[in-house]
């Protein structure tokens, strides 16, 4: 059991030994009357069991099954290997039986399986510049002022 568990047990038995009153219980779990009333006939009913959440060790009714997931690595690794993730998921909609799900879903699955983002790097549009043509020589002169600025001020009248 966690410690906030395991005060709401203690509280609870003090409660039924007769050394807290409902009040002093509330005050200190920091709940209602009413929810320490609601706590104290769970654990008369389900003994520890009631401290804990009802959806304790259910498995999320949104979450993917497990053939589902094993389906998507294998397309991706085989059938759709170049495709990019938003890709890859318009085409699963079109697969038989159709998977529709999101981007972010399918992005998610493939990364925990091992499969990397397809990235392709387009050559630059503007090369880089070229050490030569003066910028960060050592030989430049030091401290003069760029022509734009030679007026002494602003280029632009304020």
């Amino acid at each position: 059991m966690a410690e906030g568990q395991w005060k709401r047990w203690d509280a609870v038995a003090r409660l039924g030994a007769g050394k807290l009153t409902l009040q002093e219980a509330a005050r200190v779990l920091r709940l209602s009357v009413r929810q320490v009333r609601r706590i104290r006939r769970a654990v008369e009913r389900a003994g520890r069991a009631g401290l804990c959440h009802g959806n304790a060790g259910q498995v999320p009714v949104n979450k993917l099954r497990a053939a589902v997931r094993t389906r998507i690595l294998r397309l991706r690794r085989t059938k759709y290997r170049d495709f990019n993730d938003a890709h890859f998921t318009e085409k699963l909609a079109e697969e038989q039986p159709p998977l529709r799900i999101s981007v972010r879903t399918v992005r998610r699955v493939l990364r925990a399986g091992g499969v990397p983002a397809v990235r392709r790097r387009r050559p630059p549009k503007h090369p880089a510049p070229s050490r030569s043509q003066g910028a960060g020589r050592a030989d430049a002169p030091v401290g003069r002022k760029p022509p734009r600025l030679a007026g002494g001020g602003c280029p632009v009248r304020c």
